[in-house]
């Protein structure tokens, strides 16, 4: 059995291995479990395209009986079957497996920043086969996937900060990958920046209210000690 991986929109072409095709010979080629007939050769210029499925989508060269699909759709994955009667009977089976192009992957950031981590979430839509994976240079760190494709398909990363590493987050099934190169500079250090530039206006703030009540209180009990004082003098 052969196996062929297709991209969606593209054309897929079944061979026979035949070189030429002689009077007489009959190939005939079914599609999915029921073995659905969809195209058979009779003779040298007899063909039939039977199937209302593949309709304007075949193509049969009546040389070799090559089958040709075009536009394949996800549902146009299965298993084809061509049956070739000529001085011997042989058959040859193919598994077509289509593919959607597999979507860029999105990074986020997903916790509060500390002052030495950074944590970020790189997520897709899922589909057949897909594989998420996180990658330091060529090194990859983790990855998932999930078979249930209503779902999306999530991965999450604690980096340092200070990291000056090359991050990327990379999404891929057998026919296409994609991958986004995370920033540190865009999703931790800016926030980073921002969060310490607060940090140290409430710090700020904060000393000088302090500031301001040991002052008060040192007017106080000035102000206690004199009218003690002025007291202590008007009774003697």
């Amino acid at each position: 059995m052969e196996t062929i991986d297709a991209t969606e929109g593209t054309t897929v072409t079944l061979r026979t291995d035949l070189t030429t095709k002689t009077t007489g010979d009959v190939i005939v080629w079914t599609f999915g479990p029921a073995d659905t007939l969809i195209a058979q050769l009779v003779n040298r210029n007899t063909v039939t395209l039977s199937s209302e499925r593949f309709r304007d989508r075949l193509q049969l060269d009546t040389q070799t009986g090559s089958l040709t699909i075009c536009n394949v759709g996800i549902s146009d994955s299965g298993v084809y079957k061509v049956l070739i009667i000529s001085v011997e009977i042989s058959n040859k089976q193919f598994t077509v497996t289509v593919y959607a192009p597999v979507s860029i992957p999105a990074i986020k950031n997903i916790s509060d920043i500390s002052e030495y981590l950074c944590t970020v979430l790189c997520s897709l839509t899922n589909g057949p086969h897909v594989n998420l994976s996180w990658t330091k240079g060529k090194r990859t760190l983790k990855q998932t996937n999930n078979l249930d494709v209503s779902v999306l398909l999530c991965l999450h990363l604690e980096i340092h900060i200070q990291d000056n590493h090359i991050y990327s987050c990379v999404a891929a099934n057998p026919i296409s990958s994609h991958s986004t190169q995370l920033n540190i500079t865009q999703f931790c250090l800016s926030r980073v920046h921002c969060c310490g530039a607060v940090e140290r206006l409430v710090r700020l703030v904060l000393s000088a209210v302090v500031g301001l009540a040991v002052v008060a209180i040192l007017i106080h009990h000035f102000r206690s000690r004199t009218v003690l004082n002025r007291r202590v003098e008007h009774k003697f």
